[in-house]
């Protein structure tokens, strides 16, 4: 009884470090959509612990982009997304950002975009269980940089990333490398998988006794994995910047008494 009560009460700290430290696998912002795309998906996975083995917090988000407009010829998209499985702890947990493409491809060079998600959370759902508890809050954001190959539509990418906990903030830099490939790649959008590898605040020391990160002595590797479906704009839409088009001249008609000057 001894050792289930202690899994349990590692399990719920799982649970709530899952959301504080923003290590949910969410859907990397490296080719922000075209305007009027859609896209639905989950990801799962996040920082691995040792529980025994080796073991990536089974973090599960239900996320959604939506391609909003180009600037300057390139496109801004937003994204959201909610974390489930923080739900049956009592916990909720919910993101929303942007993305913007700042350099696009040019032959061998990448693309270089810049993104950013607010994590939004609060132990609300679950305080009907718990008579003494009270409401409470967090809130973190998560700043990205990445350069990005496309191969046959495949995507490759690399990026760095700064987790921000406004309660307590720390340089938290994070490398990542992953790929999304395309199941459909002579046509945009269809069916993508998703593939993410990073190490979580690298250069931070691991504060929990109870939890044993993996590697032990600094920040977290984790592991990420995903599917979603993009659904390409049905309509053109105009880029934020898009110039009227200049009216065409049309030649002036020569008056009836010019013609018979002409004729003469």
């Amino acid at each position: 009884m001894k050792y289930r009560s202690d899994l349990c009460s590692r399990l719920m700290l799982l649970a709530t470090l899952a959301t504080l430290v923003t290590g949910c696998a969410t859907f990397p912002n490296a080719r922000p959509l075209e305007p009027g795309a859609h896209e639905v998906g989950v990801s799962v996975g996040g920082p691995v612990v040792s529980l025994g083995a080796p073991l990536a917090i089974p973090n599960i988000t239900l996320q959604g982009r939506h391609g909003l407009f180009k600037k300057w010829e390139r496109p801004l998209d937003i994204t959201y997304g909610l974390n489930l499985i923080a739900l049956p702890f009592g916990l909720l947990q919910g993101h929303v950002g942007l993305s913007y493409l700042v350099i696009p491809p040019k032959g061998h060079a990448p693309a270089f975009s810049v993104g950013t998600k607010q994590f939004l959370a609060t132990n609300a759902p679950g305080l009907p269980n718990k008579p003494l508890g009270e409401i409470g809050g967090w809130t973190a954001n998560q700043f990205d940089l990445y350069l990005s190959w496309e191969v046959k539509r495949q995507l490759i990418y690399v990026g760095l990333t700064q987790y921000t906990d406004f309660g307590n903030p720390h340089l938290t830099l994070t490398p990542s490398v992953g790929v999304v490939l395309d199941t459909s790649p002579k046509d945009y959008g269809g069916l993508m998988f998703h593939f993410d590898f990073r190490w979580y605040a690298m250069t931070q020391q691991n504060p929990y006794d109870a939890v044993r990160w993996v590697p032990e002595a600094l920040g977290a590797l984790g592991f990420g994995g995903g599917m979603s479906f993009v659904i390409p704009s049905k309509k053109k839409v105009p880029s934020a910047l898009a110039e009227e088009p200049e009216p065409v001249e049309e030649p002036e008609l020569a008056e009836d008494g010019d013609e018979e000057e002409e004729g003469k």
